[in-house]
């Protein structure tokens, strides 16, 4: 089982069942064209879950420090870091 440790402690544990933190990115050009491809009948069902399998960013939000760790490419297995900054008081 895959797994992936955030900085502040907390291990996404990636199963196949998806668990609540999961979810993807796709490029909105990307999903305007399967739209039009499932609209105009050029694409069926396995061809779209396969095109999307192949196109989407795993997104993994921490639900204990608020860190959001998005994929750097599709199915690259390697991810970029990004956590809120502080709001500052007026």
């Amino acid at each position: 089982m895959a797994r992936l440790a955030c900085r502040c402690g907390y291990i996404f544990h990636f199963n196949i069942e998806t668990e609540g933190y999961e979810q993807c990115l796709f490029q909105l050009k990307f999903v305007e064209e399967v739209t039009e491809a499932l609209e105009e009948g050029r694409l069926n069902s396995d061809e779209f879950s396969s095109d999307c399998a192949m196109n989407f960013r795993d997104v993994h939000p921490c639900p204990e420090c608020g860190r959001v760790y998005i994929e750097t490419e599709p199915r690259s297995g390697i991810f970029d870091i990004y956590i809120r900054e502080m709001k500052r008081e007026s």
